[in-house]
């Protein structure tokens, strides 16, 4: 290679299941200690308003890889069910992100979750090991390329990691592009390393605002259950090598709990995240890897009432937007589909026509963030307000366009909806969104799903 030959960067996606910027000490938080996340904001630059398009795992995570909205990329807005994927193309009538660096001439490869419908290697990726879809941290299913599915001894993230570890020393000279998925701080809680699911056990919690404090409802009880054992509660899935079998917690457990267990959760996302920076250091590749580090969607955690994610609240959409190596990030309001034309344009890869999203290293062109989910609630998020809406059963009319409308700058925890304020600032504004989200979901009609 010649001096005046730009050597091509590798590239990085740190990918975390549920994972709410909230709880991270770079966006502000002093509840969870995560070092290694905030030095890789210290070290490169961040969104300050990260959005998920649509805060549920298959659509956040195709709207990820396909740099465009789910009803687009796949023709659906709800979650992919099959414990393995066919391995066959249903999904991203356009080139993934995969394929695109592949076509570069990366070393393209998948670790951990994918939770999508169509094999990995349909869409771009050379080397792909991925679990089950049902979530276990210990003596989780893995299928591992065209070796067939085998059960890992041991805690996922582990085997995920020497996986890693493995990729690193086998790409034949190539630059890489890897989509590594860490589980946590997706539930269960039960099934995760002790020392970092107790780590705040005993400790003073200070609820969120929008948090009601008091004795746990039955609804409350039922899905503190779902956070602690996940499908091994829900779906009653005992699978043969399961060494815990779940049991209705105790009466005495609080939403407080809840949180203690989900704040050591982001501290063993934390310590992996940790772990793999140090190993590119130790590989020497540390700076010549650009390192986008995010998640699908955030959690409830109770706020309003409600648990888990699939909603327009901010606790559901807000996620963590880092970029490491790659440049600087000069848009403040970022989203799923922004990830995409972010690294190839790191990368100096032009950004295809069909991309939807923007460069976060670029002056934003729009401020609004569409957002969606499988309910039916479309909304949309610029630096200041959320507006949303509802749509028909089958997602293509909308039917009530009077659902919410928060200003998140003056009220961070969604208590007022000003969705009935008649003032005349206030309808003007409401007016305003109207017609910005109606210009939105005219423009993004699903797509007719690949056969």
């Amino acid at each position: 290679m010649t001096k005046n030959m730009t050597k091509k960067k590798n590239v990085l996606i740190i990918f975390s299941d549920q994972l709410r910027a909230f709880d991270l000490g770079c966006y502000g938080s002093s509840a969870v200690e995560t070092p290694h996340i905030d030095s890789l904001a210290e070290q490169g630059s961040m969104v300050d308003i990260g959005v998920s398009n649509n805060p549920l795992c298959t659509p956040a995570r195709s709207c990820l890889l396909s740099g465009q909205y789910s009803r687009t990329c796949t023709g659906r807005t709800d979650n992919t069910l099959e414990e393995f994927p066919p391995f066959r193309r249903d999904v991203f009538p356009n080139k993934s992100i995969a394929e695109i660096f592949k076509d570069e001439g990366y070393h393209t490869s998948l670790i951990g979750k994918w939770h999508i419908g169509a094999h990995p290697k349909t869409v771009g990726f050379d080397n792909c090991v991925y679990p089950k879809m049902h979530h276990l941290n210990h003596n989780q299913d893995f299928c591992d390329n065209d070796k067939g599915i085998s059960i890992v001894s041991g805690y996922a993230e582990d085997f995920n990691f020497r996986n890693l570890e493995k990729q690193l020393c086998g790409t034949d000279g190539k630059p890489f592009f890897t989509y590594y998925n860490i589980s946590p701080p997706h539930m269960p809680f039960f099934d995760m390393p002790k020392e970092f699911i107790e780590k705040y056990s005993g400790k003073k919690i200070d609820l969120r605002p929008n948090v009601k404090r008091g004795d746990a409802t039955p609804h409350d009880r039922h899905n503190f259950n779902i956070y602690m054992y996940d499908y091994l509660y829900y779906m009653k899935y005992f699978p043969e090598n399961q060494y815990v079998k779940p049991f209705d917690i105790g009466e005495d457990f609080t939403v407080e709990d809840l949180y203690r267990c989900y704040y050591g959760a982001v501290a063993y996302t934390d310590y992996l995240v940790g772990r793999i920076t140090e190993l590119l250091k130790q590989k020497g590749i540390f700076e010549d890897t650009v390192i986008l580090f995010s998640a699908d969607h955030g959690d409830m955690l109770a706020s309003h009432g409600i648990y888990n994610k699939n909603t327009l609240y901010e606790e559901a959409i807000r996620i963590p937007m880092i970029l490491c190596n790659g440049g600087k990030v000069e848009s403040k309001i970022g989203s799923l589909i922004d990830c995409m034309p972010t690294l190839l344009d790191a990368c100096g890869i032009p950004v295809p026509d069909y991309v939807q999203g923007e460069s976060l290293l670029r002056k934003r062109k729009s401020q609004e963030i569409f957002i969606e989910n499988m309910s039916g609630l479309i909304g949309v998020r610029d630096e200041r307000y959320l507006y949303g809406v509802q749509l028909d059963k089958t997602q293509q009319k909308i039917i009530d366009d009077e659902v919410m409308f928060f200003d998140c700058q003056k009220d961070p925890y969604q208590l007022n909806n000003l969705i009935n304020d008649k003032s005349k600032e206030t309808l003007k504004l409401i007016s305003k969104y109207k017609k910005i989200i109606k210009n939105y979901h005219e423009k993004t009609e699903y797509t007719k799903m690949l056969t």
